[in-house]
This record gives structure tokens, C-alpha cells and sequence, in this order.
């Protein structure tokens, strides 16, 4: 395995337990599809990895902020469909 697909890994584990507005649950929804269809290739995955982390929760939410939630089920789905495939057998 690459170390992006490591850092995939641990990211999907982080995402789960993430809570952001519904709104960018659909932006992260088709970053996952897009690191999907780069697993084999490290150099693509690399900035959608980047770009993963950059959607992550802000540490501070104002008041009056839109309400944040957790992954909605077509998100978890995904992320269950990259870790079985990043923990499948090894190449």
C-alpha cells in the first residue's frame, strides 16, 4: 500500500466522526468518489487527499452558524467501500 492510500485510511476513520453542514457533506461526498478512482494512482489521490483534509469541521463554530451533522448514509457508504478496498489483500 502507498502511503497516500495509508493516509486515506486514517482519514476515512477521521471523517466518520466528523460534523459539518449538509451542504458540504456533497462537496466531501464527491471527493471520496474522486479518491476512489484514484487508488492506483498516488500522484491524483494526493491533492484529493488534501483537499479531503481542507473540508474538515473548523475548530470554532459561531453562533448562529448553520447546524452541523454528522455523514450522512450515501457518505458512510462510500467510506466503508474505501476502507474495504484499502484494507482488501495487499498488491
Amino acid at each position: 500500500m502507498t502511503d497516500a492510500h495509508d493516509d486515506l485510511l486514517d482519514l476515512a476513520a477521521d471523517i466518520v466522526q466528523w460534523r459539518v453542514p449538509t451542504e458540504q457533506w456533497e462537496k466531501i461526498g464527491g471527493l471520496l468518489e474522486l479518491a476512489a478512482a484514484a487508488l492506483g494512482e498516488p500522484a491524483v489521490l494526493r491533492p484529493v487527499l488534501e483537499e479531503l483534509e481542507n473540508e474538515g469541521p473548523g475548530r470554532i463554530t459561531k453562533i448562529g452558524a448553520t447546524p452541523v451533522v454528522p455523514p450522512p448514509p450515501p457518505v458512510r457508504d462510500r467510506l466503508n467501500q474505501l476502507v474495504h478496498a484499502l484494507s482488501g489483500p495487499k498488491k
